[in-house]
């Protein structure tokens, strides 16, 4: 009898993996949103210069990027005046809109820097995104959490300038 129950034992033990659901422990899948039309491809130009000022400004910014979960939001600056003088600081504008237009968002914020004449400088302002539910459209699309692409654009409010002879 005791052989018997012995070997139920084993039978079970060696029977009950097979049995067992396969459990998932990864991420969920989330579905992508319908209402937010993918962007279509930027052409080349706009690769380059994904923010768009005038040819003739003395202060050119270009080259945005925040990815989904970055903390902070880089662009380059051009310092395109005289020779005798270096940008130290700017005030900048930025507004933050969805793919349709509607406003996100909008901040002013004083970045300090040091740019001389004819030279460029890659800068950094803390995200306005700070729960990472956002993500810049030219910026790679994340693959396994739901995101919402946006559009900014930026204003020079201010120059703060150091002329040197």
């Amino acid at each position: 009898m005791r052989r018997f129950v012995t070997l139920i034992l084993i039978a079970a033990t060696v029977m009950l993996p097979a049995s067992a659901r396969r459990t998932r422990t990864g991420p969920a899948r989330v579905p992508v949103a319908s209402a937010v039309s993918a962007p279509s491809q930027p052409s080349e130009a706009e690769r380059v210069d994904t923010i768009v000022a005038p040819a003739d400004s003395l202060i050119r910014l270009s080259g945005y990027d925040k990815t989904l979960r970055a903390g902070v939001e880089s662009f380059f600056v051009t310092n395109a005046m005289a020779d005798t003088c270096s940008v130290v600081a700017l005030e900048l504008t930025f507004d933050y809109s969805d793919m349709s237009g509607r406003q996100l968002h909008r901040q002013t914020r004083v970045v300090r820097c040091d740019i001389p004449s004819g030279q460029t400088r890659r800068l950094s302002v803390p995200s306005w995104d700070r729960q990472h539910t956002f993500y810049y459209y030219l910026s790679p699309a994340p693959k396994r959490v739901q995101a919402t692409p946006y559009v900014v654009s930026s204003t020079v409010e201010r120059v703060f300038v150091i002329w040197s002879e």
